[in-house]
């Protein structure tokens, strides 16, 4: 299941497949005036060739429009639709299918018009957009997002109505060709590990440079209701950047497991904040824990990997430091998971193959020159970070 990164994107994409067919059986008895067109664009969608099916129900704008629209059919007997009523998000639909099919002139309507909202940049393989200009003509205008091993660099200083040059945002605090070289590198880094490359390229679409190098070491985030898009300033190395992508990238990936698993008892008190997390200083849910276990678990694979390849010796040793920390925490969080009694059997089933994974890393890490130094200093910073979590939080221990 850990390890099925193929097989859970597909599955995704059929449950996104399944919300259009249910739309389209329910949206008839709605009678509004946009349904011929919704329904038109739809039915495109879906007799795409898989592929191209593939990035339009992955793109994030798109999986936001469906997931709103969707919800708002089903309640339609009690709320107004007024989702709709967004020209915008309508035509949004239709200007995904022309990006990706590149046969606009056959599958538009005569009367449809084009609005082009502010996420549609975040087109998924497409350097092609329609929008309608002051004289209510249909123009093409040729978006050049930058690319990097297939991952589409965003920056909101592109603008396709006036520009086909891609200008970068110049209020970033550091060199944008330096944060791209960054991302090159930590690629390179990424492609080692099979698993991990399998990984980013599919469920990291986007990344998006904030433009802030912040203090802190290792920043980045993405999003449940933004999938596929990462966020990330710069970094001081390439493998710490690298971290990065893998992190988000299997957040993404668990999002996706957990709508198509059920990973808790029915009735599992699995989203109460009483938990001790290794990785925070605050009470957390099960919930976070897992999702947590699950990323840095792959950090580790990650790592374990870089620990062959990396020749500079003072790189090699705050990364070998690093993976014995992180195993450490992930062994903490996997009993703190499994002693929970919370999990259903499928959720077990992910949390042991995780373990297994980690304690074959952690295995092939005792041939390390310096392994008990290390291993003896994760242990001994988990302890100090534990007692102070005990300290500091007041849990009613007969909650757990």
């Amino acid at each position: 299941m850990y390890l099925e990164f193929e097989s859970i994107y597909s599955r995704r994409v059929e449950k996104k497949e399944l919300q259009l067919l249910d739309i389209m059986t329910l949206g008839p008895y709605l009678k509004h005036d946009d349904w011929r067109k919704i329904e038109n664009c739809i039915g495109k969608i879906l007799d795409l060739p898989p592929t191209d099916k593939f990035k339009i129900l992955n793109d994030p704008t798109f999986h936001l429009f469906i997931s709103r629209l969707n919800s708002q059919i089903i309640n339609s007997f009690e709320t107004k639709i007024e989702i709709l009523s967004d020209r915008t998000l309508i035509d949004y639909i239709n200007i995904l299918y022309i990006s990706i099919s590149h046969l606009a002139r056959n599958l538009i309507d005569s009367d449809s018009s084009f609005f082009l909202p502010n996420k549609s940049t975040l087109l998924p393989g497409t350097d092609i957009l329609i929008y309608n200009n002051e004289l209510g003509e249909h123009k093409y205008s040729h978006l050049q997002l930058p690319q990097v091993d297939g991952i589409k660099i965003f920056n909101k200083q592109i603008d396709p109505f006036f520009s086909e040059t891609v200008v970068y945002n110049t209020e970033c605090e550091f060199e944008i060709e330096s944060w791209l070289k960054m991302l090159k590198d930590a690629l390179s880094l990424i492609k080692l590990n099979p698993y991990c490359n399998i990984l980013v390229t599919n469920f990291v679409y986007f990344i998006f440079p904030l433009k802030r190098k912040i203090d802190s070491i290792d920043f980045s985030f993405s999003s449940r209701n933004l999938p596929n898009v990462v966020f990330k300033n710069m970094e001081n190395s390439a493998y710490l950047f690298g971290e990065s992508l893998v992190h988000e990238g299997d957040h993404t990936f668990f999002y996706a497991l957990e709508d198509i698993y059920y990973l808790w008892k029915k009735n599992a008190n699995y989203q109460q904040e009483i938990y001790f997390s290794p990785w925070r200083d605050d009470p957390r849910p099960l919930e976070g824990i897992l999702r947590g276990l699950s990323a840095f678990a792959r950090v580790c694979m990650y790592y374990a990997t870089l620990i062959e390849s990396i020749i500079d010796d003072n790189e090699r040793s705050t990364i070998c430091r690093l993976l014995l920390l992180k195993i450490n925490q992930c062994n903490d969080a996997a009993n703190t998971l499994i002693t929970s009694n919370q999990l259903s059997e499928c959720g077990m089933d992910l949390v042991l193959e995780i373990k297994t994974i980690i304690d074959t890393i952690d295995f092939n890490a005792t041939r390390l020159n310096q392994y008990d130094y290390w291993k003896t200093m994760a242990i001994s910073s988990l302890k100090e970070k534990k007692d102070s979590w005990n300290m500091n939080n007041n849990i009613d221990k007969s909650a757990l």
